[in-house]
C-alpha cells in the first residue's frame, strides 16, 4: 500500500501552485492594455510565504485542539490556496479583455446577426 503523503508537503504545494496560478495569469493579464494590477505593490514570494505560513498555522492549530489530521488539513489548506482565488479573478478578466478584441464578426456561427 503507498505511504500516506505529509500534510505539510499538501500545504506547501497548494500554496506553491497558488502562487505560481497567480503570477502566470498575472502576466497574461498585463498584456491587454486596458487590464492593470490591482495592487501594484504585489510580490509573490511573499504571497507565498503567507499562504503557506497561514496553512500551516492552522494545521497546528487544528491538531494543538485535537481536531481530526483531515479536518485539520482542510482548514490549513484553505488560507494555503487563496492564490487560486485570486488566479481565477485574473482569468475572469482576462476573458472580458480578450471578449472585446475578439473580431466576432469573423465567426457567423458564434455572432449570429
Amino acid at each position: 500500500m503507498p505511504e500516506e503523503i505529509d500534510p505539510h508537503l499538501k500545504i506547501t504545494v497548494a500554496a506553491a501552485l497558488g502562487t505560481l496560478a497567480d503570477y502566470a495569469t498575472t502576466q497574461v493579464g498585463l498584456k491587454y492594455p486596458e487590464l492593470q494590477e490591482t495592487n501594484p505593490n504585489v510580490n509573490f514570494v511573499n504571497e507565498f510565504v503567507f499562504a503557506n505560513g497561514g496553512g500551516e498555522i492552522i494545521y497546528a492549530l487544528g491538531r494543538l485542539f485535537k481536531q481530526s489530521k483531515d479536518l485539520s488539513l482542510a482548514m490549513g489548506l484553505v488560507p494555503a490556496s487563496w492564490g487560486f482565488l485570486a488566479a481565477a479573478n485574473n482569468l475572469t478578466w482576462i476573458a472580458l479583455a480578450h471578449a472585446k478584441q475578439y473580431p466576432w464578426e469573423e465567426c457567423p456561427m458564434l455572432y449570429p446577426e
